[in-house]
């Protein structure tokens, strides 16, 4: 077990998180059923456990490589569905709904494409001045507003490293 982890057992999980940020580490599997973490650090090709114990670290254990192969191919996938700023995805009343968000101060964030198998697409919304996020969902290949949804505020950051949707 890498020492900087195990210096983090039985410390607060948001700021070990952090930690396991800043060293390379990225989070590639979480189960609340299980109350469970997998964490990857690619300079090392190394995958941990990490298991939630109330808010704090619990404890680490290596990761097999087939689950770890499994989980990290499935995390990079999800990634890949996530971009910087608005979609390419056009529509009348999807555009209308846009305009109205802006003017009520929200301004879009990141935007999905192609994680569901519903055809939909999405794009979360931020207000700064509220500190509301929204994920607005429209049909991928129409580009027909859906509705939209009331999210967490951390949903209005991009999971995946920072880069722009190209357009069809």
């Amino acid at each position: 077990m890498p020492s900087d982890l195990a210096a983090l057992a039985g410390k607060d999980l948001k700021e070990s998180q952090q930690t396991m940020q800043a060293n390379g580490r990225e989070i590639v599997y979480s189960s609340f059923a299980s109350k469970k973490h997998y964490w990857w650090n690619d300079a090392t090709k190394a995958c941990v456990s990490l298991k939630i114990d109330a808010k704090n670290i619990g404890s680490f254990a290596n990761i097999d490589e087939k689950e770890r192969t499994k989980r990290l191919a499935a995390a990079r996938k999800l990634r890949e569905g996530y971009f910087d700023g608005p979609s390419s995805i056009h529509g009348p009343a999807l555009d209308k709904e846009r305009e109205k968000l802006a003017a009520e101060g929200f301004k879009v964030t990141i935007s999905t494409k192609g994680l569901t198998n519903d055809g939909r697409s999405g794009e979360y919304w931020w207000n700064a001045g509220t500190s509301r996020c929204l994920y607005v969902v429209f049909e991928t290949k129409s580009g027909n507003w859906v509705k939209n949804v009331n999210s967490e505020a951390k949903q209005c950051k991009n999971p995946a490293p920072p880069k722009k949707e190209v357009a069809p």
